[in-house]
C-alpha cells in the first residue's frame, strides 16, 4: 500500500497566514517604537519648554523686585544689566535710549571682563555719529547675528531674525555697520528693539566674546525678558525724570524766594534810611 502524504505545513493557505501574521506584527512593532520615539520627543520638548517657562518668571520676578527696591535710574540700570550679563553669559549690554521730547539720544555701557569682577556702568550722551552706529535700519524687532568668518569686503554674519510677535522671518536681510564691528570685540550678539508711548524708545545689544555664540533660543528669551522687564524700567525712568524736574523746580523757587527776600530787605532797608533821615533834626546853624 502506498504512504498517504502528509500536508505541507510549509505550504498553503496556513503559511500564507503564519507569514501576513508575522509581517503584520512586525509593523506594529515599528509602528510602537516609533509612537514611543515621537512620544519622548515630546516630552523632552515639552520639559524644555517648561524649564525655560520657569526661569524666564523667576528672571522676571528677581529684576523686578530689583527694580521696584533700588532707588535712581542708574541703580536700576546697573541691576538690570548686572542680571542680563549673568543670565545670557555675555561680556557686555548696551541699551541705547531715545528720549521723545528733548530729542535726546543716550548710551548706557555696562561691561563685566570675566564671571569673578564687578559689572561696570556707564552713560553719555550721543551725538549723530553713534546714532548711526547703534540705531542703524533694522527690517525686524529682533536680531542674531553670529560671525562666521572674515569676507574680503567686511564681516559675514548668520542672521536669525523675529518680527515683534516672536516669529521667525525668512531671508532676514540686514547688515551690521562696521563702525559697530570696530568698536566692540564680538563673536555674537543679540539685538532687540522697544518702544514705550513714543516717549522711551531704542535699542538693546547683548554681546559675547569672540569664542562664544548664542544659542538660537536665547533671541526669543530676550525678547520677551524686554517686553516683561521693560515697563518697569520705564516707570523707573519716569520717576527719574519727575525727581528731577522737581528738584529743579524746588531749586528755582528757592532761587525765587531768595532774590525776592533780598530785594524786599532792601526796599525796606531804603525805606528805613529815609524815614530815620525824615526824623533826625538837622544841626542848628553855626554862629558867625
Amino acid at each position: 500500500m502506498g504512504q498517504k502524504k502528509l500536508p505541507n505545513a510549509r505550504s498553503g493557505p496556513s503559511a500564507v497566514w503564519l507569514s501576513l501574521q508575522g509581517a503584520f506584527d512586525l509593523h506594529r512593532i515599528i509602528m510602537r517604537i516609533t509612537y514611543l520615539f515621537l512620544m519622548g520627543l515630546l516630552i523632552g520638548y515639552l520639559g524644555e519648554e517648561e524649564k525655560r517657562l520657569r526661569t524666564l518668571v523667576a528672571t522676571v520676578a528677581r529684576i523686578i523686585a530689583k527694580v521696584q527696591a533700588e532707588r535712581g535710574l542708574a541703580n536700576t540700570m546697573r541691576a538690570v544689566f548686572e542680571e542680563i550679563l549673568h543670565l545670557f553669559g555675555a561680556h557686555q549690554v548696551l541699551l541705547v535710549v531715545r528720549e521723545g521730547q528733548s530729542a535726546r539720544s543716550f548710551l548706557w555701557q555696562s561691561r563685566r571682563e570675566s564671571e569673578d569682577t564687578e559689572a561696570t556702568i556707564q552713560v553719555s550722551e550721543m551725538g549723530s555719529p553713534k546714532k548711526a552706529r547703534y540705531l542703524f535700519p533694522m527690517p525686524c524687532h529682533s536680531l542674531r547675528a553670529t560671525r562666521c568668518g572674515k569676507a574680503e569686503q567686511g564681516d559675514s554674519f548668520l542672521l536669525i531674525a523675529l518680527d515683534s510677535q516672536g516669529r521667525r522671518m525668512r531671508n532676514p536681510s540686514c547688515t551690521l555697520p562696521a563702525d559697530f564691528c570696530s568698536s566692540h570685540a564680538f563673536r555674537s550678539v543679540l539685538a532687540v528693539s522697544f518702544a514705550f508711548e513714543d516717549d522711551w524708545s531704542g535699542r538693546l545689544f547683548v554681546l559675547k566674546r569672540r569664542s562664544e555664540i548664542f544659542k538660537k533660543g536665547m533671541l526669543t528669551f530676550l525678547q520677551t525678558l524686554v517686553y516683561r522687564v521693560g515697563p518697569a524700567v520705564y516707570s523707573a525712568y519716569l520717576s527719574s525724570r519727575l525727581r528731577s524736574r522737581a528738584g529743579a523746580l524746588a531749586r528755582a523757587g528757592l532761587a525765587r524766594e531768595l532774590h525776592d527776600g533780598v530785594v524786599q530787605f532792601l526796599i525796606g532797608l531804603e525805606m528805613h534810611m529815609e524815614g530815620v533821615g525824615r526824623a533826625t533834626p538837622t544841626a542848628p546853624p553855626r554862629p558867625a
